[in-house]
């Protein structure tokens, strides 16, 4: 089986950001379990500044190598749907859909039509799939490293309690609240003054940390938030710190939000589900529709609802050590049949064997 590997290099196709899951994760699985993958990097092959040679290039990529899966992991439109509709017409075309829980109205299904085969994480969207009649295959986020020694040694907690993950507004919001409720918490990621980390720093961070927070971006139904809104925008308003280009880009992002809320309106289930147990880490986080498929909550993980409920667990999980270990160490375990190499070996036997 020959896979041509559509995918990006770097994390959001940016350098700077670093090492993409898909190049870390999704490569390296495939790779594990088919005995050719062909590379193609959209960045080294005109994304995001040149979308017409990138089209060009990767017709002639399938012309040359002959694959038999073409795997992609769409963004928007970097592949147009005129060459989605060439390359399905010489051999299969997957697309490993990741925000159906928001997007399947506005852009996943429109894909659909023009590939052959759907990878969805979202168990409801693939009914929806399936009743549109396309051939869709139901699958989730995983692992990629899996070999810690939890009984190695004892733990030497470097943090308390952690967040990983890009600071937006939502966030911003959630962790103010909660050291506003005296919590320290410490943020790693785009836009937090500890910046951004690699993926096996991530892992360090989740094993080294008593609470794992895995703190949702979608908009909560709170009043508190809208408040927050509101005073920020007017904070933006009376500040004089702003030159006049940043000042109207503050207000206009803040007003936006306030006016047009994100679709980001459900919350769903995200690789940091997985990847904070399978480092070893303990993980609260807020219950999205499914994981009760996954995990056990309130024995594997632990979920909670808003803002309040957050800081009640944050608070009984740290006083209570034992508990949290016995959590942790189950988290970790369940999480072995999550690896990627595993969900990948699942997927593609079940692709070729229809």
């Amino acid at each position: 089986m020959k896979i041509l590997a559509t995918l990006l290099r770097y994390d959001y196709g940016i350098k700077s950001r670093g090492i993409s899951m898909e190049r870390d994760a999704f490569f390296t699985a495939l790779k594990s379990v088919s005995e050719s993958v062909i590379p193609f990097w959209l960045e080294d092959n005109g994304y995001p500044d040149d979308i017409e040679k990138l089209q060009n290039r990767i017709l002639a990529a399938v012309d040359f190598e002959s694959p038999d899966l073409v795997f992609m992991v769409l963004m928007t439109d970097e592949i147009r749907m005129k060459t989605l509709d060439e390359i399905s017409k010489k051999t299969r075309v997957m697309n490993w859909f990741c925000d159906d829980q928001w997007r399947f109205d506005s852009y996943s299904q429109d894909i659909a039509a023009h590939i052959t085969d759907i990878a969805t994480v979202d168990k409801y969207s693939f009914s929806k799939y399936i009743k549109l009649g396309f051939k869709a295959y139901q699958v989730q986020w995983g692992v990629a490293h899996y070999n810690l020694n939890l009984e190695k040694a004892p733990r030497q907690y470097r943090y308390g309690i952690s967040f990983v993950g890009q600071r937006n507004m939502v966030r911003d919001w959630q962790i103010g609240f909660l050291r506003d409720a005296g919590f320290k918490v410490e943020c790693f990621g785009t836009g937090w003054p500890n910046g951004r980390v690699t993926f096996r720093e991530m892992e360090e961070i989740f094993r080294l940390s008593k609470i794992n927070l895995n703190l949702s971006n979608s908009e909560p139904v709170d009043y508190r938030y809208h408040k927050y809104l509101k005073s920020r925008l007017m904070n933006r308003i009376c500040s004089i710190q702003w030159n006049l280009i940043d000042y109207l880009r503050h207000i206009r992002r803040a007003w936006r939000a306030l006016k047009n809320p994100s679709p980001k309106n459900a919350e769903q289930i995200k690789a940091r589900n997985f990847e904070i147990p399978g480092a070893g880490g303990f993980q609260l986080s807020h219950f999205a529709p499914g994981i009760e498929d996954y995990y056990i909550p309130g024995k594997e993980i632990v979920l909670c609802g808003g803002i309040d409920d957050l800081i009640r667990n944050i608070d009984y999980y740290l006083a209570h050590e034992k508990e949290r270990l016995t959590i942790t160490k189950a988290g970790y375990l369940r999480t072995e049949q999550y690896q990627y190499s595993n969900i990948f070996r699942k997927l593609l036997t079940e692709l070729f064997s229809c």
